[in-house]
């Protein structure tokens, strides 16, 4: 049985090296994520990118460039919940 909950999520990030931390903020060498949740449930996932925007993907569609988190967050997706970092490899 599968597990849908933020705190797998969590653990399967860790499985790759993620850790939790505090904010988006961008720090050198350093890739960051943030898990959106809905009701407690994780619904999304955004990466920060090098240049300081995020990039999200939904489903089959192309994947979008967003300046802030806000733009995805929403009936939909929830909001932007759990950041994670892991050294740049």
């Amino acid at each position: 049985m599968r597990d849908y909950t933020l705190s797998a999520y969590i653990s399967a990030f860790r499985t790759i090296g993620y850790e939790l931390c505090d904010d988006g903020t961008p720090e050198s060498n350093v890739e960051k994520i943030v898990i959106f949740t809905l009701g407690g449930r994780p619904k999304h996932a955004a990466r920060l990118l090098q240049d300081g925007n995020w990039t999200s993907k939904f489903g089959d569609f192309e994947d979008i460039k967003h300046a802030d988190l806000d733009c995805v967050s929403g009936p939909l997706y929830g909001s932007a919940h759990r950041f994670m970092k892991r050294p740049v490899s």
